[in-house]
């Protein structure tokens, strides 16, 4: 028996199977599921399948998905290879010498410790390796992502001073690969009794914790949800503001020296050496002050080095030197020590005085050198250390960090040294809150990120308002110089996507974020975790043709939740989220089904158990909606919305219930003309959420048979429930009710689905069907089967809306006197498009088409349908043969 057998019974024995992505054990419960898995993988018994069973529920005025996953039990076998797999450290490791992205196959490392088709792991990543073994870079060619985990970058960061990235092995036999599954996806398939094979996947989750051991026999592994990869911040690297870091010049901001050795020991002498030190050679980013002191030190060696006994800052040898020394204040100042014999005096002159604008400035000739005890003196001694004389340009001059970012005469783009995790990408944009300094006001100033460096985490900034610079003294506004005592914060604003749809936006995530999460940029979330098919699909459907939902763009400056983020698109677009039937998360249009759809399930009496457990029935559980207020304008840069507020009150709902209830839509996304949002638009939406919360409607709890597990949450259901409330005539009993799920607990070795429907008391109707007709076929003396068009226009009716019993009319179209032909219908076959009806005569020729009865004719089944109410004495009203009715209480 197959598991779509015990689906199709709705109970029968089955056996389960649990992945954990990357792990060497897959676990079963059934022992004829033990065995040898795929890509090196092994499966053991002791899964229990008792512990296995998950639950979904929808709260859909908060548009909030609660999923509840479960812990797994697994008895640990006679070899312990269970818990050795789950707590068996590693005895190899290696390490990442260099950054990978989630293609790269070399994997670069510190060791050659490694073997051809050795498994190791990076991060949640499993590797095997194909070729290469023994040697710096093996290649994993075709096994990125092995054993189900997901191919994500790696990055080597040598600039936040952590140690590289741990490389594991799995040893053969020994199961011990990784020191924690924590985060790995797992992924559950089920079979039905002696089922082999893959099985069928019908959940998935994420490891909530490191397994833990009870009794001394059984490991639990907590299982969460897959939606509990979306609680998580849409950006963890911009929790807090940035700051800037190390030592930045420009060719033009770097300070430069004229350094001279005289021909004597006085201040006075005349010049016998001189050169021109810094400046464009000092240009670049130093990470601390003993890396630009060091740099400094380099180039008066090399200026000198033809000096002959007077070169400064040689390597061997009897020398004088000239070195750049940090302060205990943190500043840095030149140092010069003379040496045993031929002591001469320095000069140190700063040649950039206008444009070295946060380093010491240095004035010679002519000034004094200062002995370390603070004299001044005029002549030096041999063996003696010195201070050029020097006066600081800006308080605090020579700190870390420290740097000039601007325009400045005729320098390159601004480069930008981000401190902290944050991580910059082409496209954002980044925001400087400068303090006052030096002279200039505080000021807050945005640059736009041009081309970023995730090895260096820098990035080269566009100018913004170029059309502002001048030449003279107004250009220092055009550039900010800044210490350690004036560094900037710094914030981002991030773009997601462009003009486009909250699919888009997703489709952004699933697609960046194997590259990008490891950067704290987004979260890991991929089309693992969400099926980006149906989700586009819908969204597509329910945004055609309405620009402010199709041209929205998704910017992000501050840390948010992912969840959070998408509740609001969800109320925007009319949208919930709901886990589909193999555990991925997608999101469907909200809606109860009118009366006269097909349905995805229908709870009767067959498949109500509640002889297991009783039916539950609450109303209005959610509280009934009257206001909905949209607010627009989003601005990434505050993370406020400064564009109009709609508000929507619906009287109907306020005259049931005076009180407040509102749900806020305060999307994240914006759309570049919000202010001219249609109205009607905006009760368009409302709709979508009051047509249903906003009048009376319950909560129906029943527990189904196991064919239930395909009803998943916006799944649209037939309720009849003999037990129930009536809530239009009274008394009990429930039939036919149409209803959407907003609750789903699955219990599979009870073969019980305990659904939880949301069914309205608005009798919501379609309109009586029609069909274009393909063809007409005569069966036998007046029976015809009628075949139906493949394709039908818009509005028009598929094969299975119709039903045996149907009173219809065969009509030809498009002719001025139309012969038109009665009858009833007696076979529907979907499959081939064709209803069989007894007809009183034979068709006619032509377009034709398939049509219900005048509503005075039809039989008891179609009255469910709104028929034209007809204009009579006793107003509209819509003629049964049952007896009139209003045409409200059929369509509303």
């Amino acid at each position: 028996m197959s598991w779509a057998d015990v689906i199709a019974r709705g109970s029968g024995a089955i056996a389960y199977r649990l992945v954990i992505a990357g792990h060497p054990l897959e676990f079963v419960s059934a022992s004829y599921l033990v065995g040898s898995g795929t890509e090196d993988r092994a499966r053991i018994g002791g899964l229990e399948a008792r512990s296995i069973q998950w639950s979904e529920s929808l709260d859909p005025a908060a548009v909030k998905l609660r999923a509840q996953g479960f812990t797994a039990r697994i008895v640990d076998d006679g070899s312990h290879r269970t818990g050795d797999s789950f707590v068996r450290q590693p005895s190899r490791i290696n390490y990442l010498t260099s950054s990978v992205m989630s293609g790269t196959v070399a994997i670069p490392m510190a060791n050659t410790n490694t073997a051809n088709g050795d498994i190791f792991y990076l991060g949640n990543e499993c590797f095997k390796i194909t070729s290469g073994g023994g040697t710096a870079a093996p290649s994993c060619t075709g096994t990125r992502g092995y054993r189900d985990s997901i191919a994500t970058a790696h990055y080597v960061d040598p600039t936040l001073g952590l140690s590289r990235p741990e490389i594991t092995f799995e040893e053969p036999g020994q199961y011990n690969g990784r020191p924690s599954i924590e985060g790995s996806l797992a992924y559950l398939y089920a079979y039905g009794d002696g089922e082999t094979g893959t099985g069928t996947l019908v959940w998935r989750g994420i490891v909530a914790a490191q397994p833990k051991l009870r009794d001394l026999t059984v490991w639990e592994v907590e299982l969460d949800s897959v939606a509990s990869v979306l609680d998580q911040s849409i950006a963890a690297d911009l929790a807090d503001p940035s700051t800037l870091r190390g030592i930045y010049y420009t060719a033009n901001t770097a300070p430069q020296f004229t350094i001279s050795i005289l021909a004597g020991a006085d201040y006075d002498g005349s010049v016998q050496h001189s050169a021109v030190v810094g400046g464009a050679d000092l240009a670049g980013h130093y990470e601390t002050q003993e890396d630009f002191c060091a740099a400094l030190d380099a180039l008066v060696r090399t200026a000198s080095s033809t000096w002959g006994t007077h070169a400064l800052n040689r390597t061997s040898g009897e020398k004088p030197t000239l070195t750049a020394t940090p302060t205990v204040t943190g500043a840095w100042r030149f140092v010069y020590s003379t040496p045993n014999s031929s002591h001469r005096w320095c000069n140190v002159a700063t040649l950039n005085q206008s444009t070295a604008y946060i380093d010491p400035i240095y004035s010679s000739p002519g000034m004094p050198l200062q002995r370390v005890d603070g004299l001044r003196v005029f002549s030096v001694a041999s063996s003696s250390s010195y201070y050029p004389y020097s006066f600081d340009r800006v308080d605090a001059a020579g700190t870390v960090p420290r740097g000039v970012i601007g325009l400045v005469e005729d320098t390159p783009a601004p480069m930008a040294y981000i401190g902290g995790s944050l991580a910059l990408a082409t496209g954002d944009t980044v925001i400087l809150e400068w303090p006052a300094f030096d002279g200039l006001d505080a000021l807050t100033k945005s640059y736009d990120v041009i081309t970023p460096d995730s090895v260096t985490r820098s990035a080269e900034l566009e100018v913004p308002d170029p059309s502002r610079f001048r030449r003279g003294p107004r250009r220092r506004r055009d550039y900010r110089a800044y210490t350690a005592t004036s560094v900037p914060s710094l914030t981002t604003s991030r773009t997601y996507a462009i003009a486009g749809t909250v699919a888009d936006f997703l489709t952004s995530l699933t697609t960046d974020s194997p590259t990008q999460s490891a950067l704290g940029r987004m979260p890991l979330v991929t089309g693992d975790h969400v099926d980006m098919t149906s989700v586009t699909t819908d969204v597509d459907a329910i945004s055609l043709g309405r620009d402010w939902l199709t041209a929205r763009d998704y910017l992000g400056t501050s840390d948010v939740s992912l969840a959070k983020m998408l509740e609001e698109e969800c109320k925007l677009y009319g949208l919930v989220p709901y886990i589909t039937t193999d555990g991925r998360i997608s999101y469907r249009p909200f809606r109860v089904g009118a009366a006269t759809e097909a349905t995805s399930y229908t709870v009767d009496a067959s498949k109500n158990l509640s002889g297991a457990q009783m039916p539950g029935f609450e109303p209005s559980a959610f509280g009934l909606l009257n206001t909905i207020q949209l607010k627009t304008g989003f601005d990434a840069k505050t993370s406020k919305h400064i564009g109009r507020t709609f508000v929507v009150r619906d009287a109907a709902a306020l005259s049931r219930n005076p009180l407040p209830r509102q749900m806020k839509v305060e999307p994240r996304s914006s759309w570049s003309d919000d202010s001219l949002i249609p109205y009607s638009e905006v009760l368009a939406m409302a709709q979508t959420w009051l047509g249903v919360l906003g009048a009376a409607y319950q909560t129906i709890t029943v527990a189904c048979r196991l064919d239930a597990i395909s009803a998943v949450i916006g799944s649209q259901v037939a309720v009849t429930v003999a037990q129930l409330p009536n809530t239009t005539s009274g008394g009990r009993g429930v039939t036919l009710a149409s209803g959407v799920v907003i609750g789903r607990a699955v219990r599979p070795l009870d073969a019980i689905v305990e659904l939880t429907i949301l069914t309205t008391q608005v009798r919501v109707a379609g309109y009586a069907p029609s069909s274009l007709i393909a063809s007409t076929t005569l069966v036998s003396g007046t029976t015809y089967d009628i075949v139906l068009d493949a394709t039908q226009p818009s509005g028009y009716a598929a094969t299975d809306v119709w039903q045996v019993d149907d009173e219809i009319e065969v009509r030809q179209y498009d002719t001025a006197l139309p012969t038109n032909r009665t009858g009833t219908i007696t076979v529907v076959t979907p499959s081939t498009r064709t209803v069989r009806a007894v007809l009183n005569a034979a068709p006619a020729a032509g377009t034709l088409t398939l049509e219900y009865r005048a509503a005075t004719l039809i039989v008891a089944q179609q009255e469910k349908y709104a028929f034209i109410a007809v204009d009579d004495a006793s107003g509209n009203v819509i003629e049964f043969s049952s007896g009139n009715q209003p045409p409200r209480q059929f369509a509303s």
